[in-house]
């Protein structure tokens, strides 16, 4: 008796070790995405381990998926075999694709040795979806994310095509989209309190302007060639994106820049191009055909070429959608000259000052790089980073091209230059008769000196000659030529 007791207690322990209670895990995912169902590493396992996975639907329908035997060849399900991959000789299933049926029970079963663990995966199913999932910049966003309910304890972040976590509601709105919203959104789903996450997502596209363009452009009253003012929407945008978003109307348009930057904005501005109906879309200009924007049905590119001049001020570009929706893109253009405080050209003798300028108060963070003609050498080394130049007196080799670099930093912005030139003081009549007569008297002097001295040493002379004659002194003097002989 107490020996069948003793069989009996030995037969209970042997089953008990042998059989372990089935494991259950909770695994989160999105249909059309990937799901990684992981068991324990194969180091706990002997090489003698098979392993097989299975799969129940929710009819109660059973379905192999894989199998590994070390004696064998492993063996895959047809029914799944070109969306599932196995590592780690059956330990970690990957299963891609995931379908709408995929969303029930996966099973692993290992046999090693005498013993045999079980773990129950039960799938459940992220839905996510944006509305509407192509949509114009200043709209709102709606997303969703639906969580199936399962006995664990769940959580939603959403983050933006940026990282960042923007809310933990289920249902965010965003409000007054750009193009940094453009892209693929995440929810992020924590359950059980694990560190391990399952992440759905969903696409939107936001039509929007390039991020890449330029807001300012810095270009110079010397340049020749015309000005490329930029106006594109962004180039992630895809074809089916835009064939419903093309523009009904649209216009460039100018804003001359004020000379006090607080004022800059308040000037009306002045529309100078406008967008043609039909296709192929163009720019008109006082109905006159410009060069096609593309073709048809999509456009991306609403750039234009313009000469500029002395124009600095705001270029802005306006598109309008259907629904009334309005994009704008605005360009700040700086114009860089060279003025001289006289007009060329310039005469020879007098002081200039030579400015290199943006017609208003210029940014402190700029900075300003002078080349002056060779032979110039009454302008310091010093003064050549200052905004103005002064010349003390302008000489004929002075002549030639003044430059101003503007940069920023180690980055050249625009240069701007003058060709200076010189003329000889125009001469005045009045000055050369005043000079012409000085030098007559100069030499008048001395003539009439001369001719003074000796008229007056003559008078002299003819003085002492009359001195020096003898008259008779008779006591009866007689009349000459009657004395008797």
């Amino acid at each position: 008796m107490e020996y069948c007791s003793m069989k009996s207690v030995i037969l209970i322990t042997t089953v008990i070790f042998s059989t372990q209670a089935a494991v259950e895990e909770i695994v989160y995912g999105q249909v059309g995405g990937s799901v990684v169902l992981q068991k324990r590493e194969k180091s706990q396992l002997s090489n003698r381990a098979r392993t097989t996975w299975s799969f129940r639907s929710t009819s109660g329908e059973d379905k192999n998926v894989y199998s590994y035997n070390p004696m064998g060849v492993p063996a895959t399900g047809s029914w799944i075999k070109d969306r599932v991959s196995v590592s780690n000789t059956g330990l970690s299933l990957t299963i891609n694709r995931l379908t709408p049926e995929d969303f029930s029970v996966f099973e692993c079963e290992i046999h090693d040795k005498s013993k045999t663990e079980k773990t129950i995966y039960k799938l459940y199913k992220i839905t996510v979806t944006a509305y509407p999932y192509v949509l114009l910049a200043t709209q709102t966003l709606s997303l969703t994310c639906d969580v199936q309910k399962s006995a664990a304890k769940t959580s939603v972040v959403w983050t933006s095509p940026q990282g960042t976590n923007i809310t933990s509601s289920k249902n965010p709105t965003v409000k007054n989209v750009s193009v940094q919203h453009h892209g693929v959104w995440n929810c992020i789903v924590d359950y059980q309190g694990r560190q391990t996450e399952a992440k759905a997502t969903v696409s939107v596209a936001v039509v929007d302007f390039s991020p890449s363009l330029p807001q300012l452009i810095y270009t110079s009253l010397s340049s020749t060639s015309p000005l490329l003012l930029p106006c594109s929407l962004h180039s992630r945008l895809e074809s089916s994106h835009l064939s419903g978003f093309i523009p009904q109307s649209g216009h460039w348009s100018f804003t001359p820049f004020s000379a006090d930057r607080a004022q800059e904005g308040t000037r009306a501005p002045q529309q100078f191009l406008s967008l043609s109906q039909g296709t192929p879309l163009r720019w008109l200009d006082n109905q006159v055909n410009q060069s096609a924007l593309g073709e048809g049905p999509t456009y991306r590119n609403f750039s234009i070429v313009k000469n500029i001049g002395e124009e600095g001020g705001i270029y802005t570009c306006t598109l309008e959608f259907k629904g009334g929706v309005k994009l704008s893109w605005s360009v700040r253009v700086e114009v860089l000259r060279v003025e001289s405080s006289h007009v060329n050209p310039v005469q020879e003798g007098l002081a200039v000052n030579i400015t290199c300028t943006l017609g208003r108060p210029i940014p402190s963070n700029l900075e300003v790089k002078w080349t002056i003609p060779r032979h110039s050498s009454k302008i310091l080394s010093s003064s050549l980073s200052s905004w103005i130049l002064s010349h003390p007196r302008v000489q004929k080799k002075d002549e030639g091209k003044w430059q101003c670099e503007l940069s920023k930093g180690t980055k050249v912005l625009t240069r701007a230059y003058m060709m200076l030139k010189t003329e000889r003081a125009p001469v005045n009549v009045w000055l050369w008769v005043s000079i012409s007569g000085a030098v007559i008297v100069l030499v008048l002097i001395p003539i009439l000196i001369v001719i003074f001295v000796r008229r007056h040493k003559q008078n002299l002379m003819f003085r002492r000659r009359r001195r020096r004659t003898k008259y008779c002194r008779c006591k009866h003097p007689q009349v000459k030529g009657f004395y008797k002989s």
